[in-house]
């Protein structure tokens, strides 16, 4: 029974990093959006590393007219 134990605590510990992680990249998207939003409304070039986190591209980026 100890034997069965042990061999599920390195995969309890992966899904708790994986939990960890998943909040942790869920956190840092809401942080890009917000980056960027906050750039756009005060009619700025949002970072380069904020859109690409949103899944877009600087370059062809427009934030206004």
């Amino acid at each position: 029974m100890s034997a069965l134990a042990i061999k599920s605590i390195p995969s309890l510990t992966e899904a708790v990093k994986a939990v960890v992680s998943a909040i942790s990249a869920s956190f840092a998207l809401l942080a890009a959006a917000g980056a960027a939003s906050q750039a756009v409304e005060l009619r700025r070039q949002p970072d380069e590393a904020d859109l690409q986190k949103l899944g877009m591209s600087g370059v062809s980026f427009k934030p206004y007219i």
